[in-house]
């Protein structure tokens, strides 16, 4: 396995270890429960650390660098020669992250020509967060919009998250992101396979499943589940609301730099502003709208609302009869459960 030390999309206070098993996904339960344990044996003085003796154990650390074949299985997974062909002009803003220097370079690789924003090394992410969402991405807005790029791209700070700009500045979802991605995968380069989503993304998935007759799967809320899913089934695309996706081909975990360089495949190939494609989707499907709203809750109040709606089950929302229950996710202690109505 391996070890990653990142706060991912969050503030620098937030850094922490992160745990990649051998298969390459997120770990499972089963794997943070018994490393949990195991450290808290050690932190409650029960086990004790040795390090490793001399009986021709090695120690040490061997630095390794996997850079160029990174590079190079993204290179297979993308569509370089149509990139190639179109010659986009892209801002790619890479938010002080690890993105710097993968995401651009890729992009000039493929002849695009590139404007990068925030492509240094910076601890304290500019005072913010380095997440590639609506609310961070003005910056990358106001240069696509002064240049006329065609497209811009984001990473966050470990760059497994994207964020989307449209070429009039507007900002597309990671729900349309995976829907877009999932329609041109499948109707452009024939992929086959199942198509993997969390319980909280878009239900515009399942539509365009139906339309191309492509099985769907339905997960709990963590890449982890999508990963777990990918590496026994034949598989397609899987992604989640929070702005994670893979494909087939590549490792089952969620990478922010493939998602941005897929996007920018998809303008290369249609030609025409993202959201006309979107268009194209809702005229077949129908328009499904989602809208991303976080608050934050202290302690109390989130365990409030979470006993609220696990014991107040609701027969109707805004004069709709609720249809079903399903569990969100494991949240806070919470051992029912916390639930959506549908």
């Amino acid at each position: 396995g391996a070890i990653n030390i990142t706060a991912s999309h969050n503030p620098p206070q937030y850094n922490g270890i992160k745990f990649s098993p051998s298969w390459g996904g997120p770990a499972l339960p089963e794997t943070t429960k018994d490393i949990e344990k195991r450290a808290a044996r050690i932190v409650s003085g029960r086990d004790s650390v040795k390090a490793p003796g001399n009986k021709g154990v090695k120690t040490g650390i061997k630095p390794a660098d996997f850079k160029e074949r990174y590079l190079g299985r993204i290179q297979k997974l993308v569509d370089m020669k149509a990139l190639r062909k179109a010659g986009l002009e892209v801002v790619a803003d890479c938010l002080y992250g690890t993105g710097r220097g993968y995401l651009d370079f890729l992009l000039k690789e493929s002849g695009c020509k590139v404007n990068v924003l925030h492509n240094y090394r910076d601890v304290y992410f500019g005072g913010g967060t380095p997440e590639p969402n609506e609310r961070n991405l003005g910056e990358c807005v106001s240069e696509l919009k002064r240049t006329k790029a065609a497209l811009g791209v984001a990473t966050d700070g470990d760059a497994d998250r994207f964020g989307i700009i449209d070429r009039d500045g507007s900002f597309i979802t990671p729900n349309e992101v995976l829907a877009l991605l999932f329609v041109h995968l499948k109707k452009m380069r024939g992929w086959s396979g199942c198509v993997v989503r969390t319980v909280a993304t878009t239900h515009l998935i399942d539509r365009i499943a139906q339309l191309y007759g492509v099985p769907l799967k339905e997960t709990p809320v963590g890449f982890k589940y999508i990963g777990e899913i990918m590496i026994k089934e034949d598989f397609l695309i899987g992604g989640e609301e929070s702005g994670g996706l893979t494909v087939k081909g590549h490792v089952p975990e969620k990478d922010g730099v493939l998602a941005c360089m897929l996007m920018a495949e998809v303008c290369a190939v249609q030609r025409k502003p993202l959201k006309k494609c979107l268009e194209d989707i809702y005229r077949k499907t129908g328009y499904v709208y989602n809208k991303r709203l976080n608050m934050k809750l202290a302690g109390k109040q989130q365990d409030a609302l979470v006993k609220a709606l696990r014991d107040g089950v609701p027969d109707s929302m805004a004069g709709m009869k609720v249809d079903k229950i399903k569990v969100f996710c494991k949240y806070h202690g919470c051992k029912g459960g916390f639930p959506i109505f549908i």
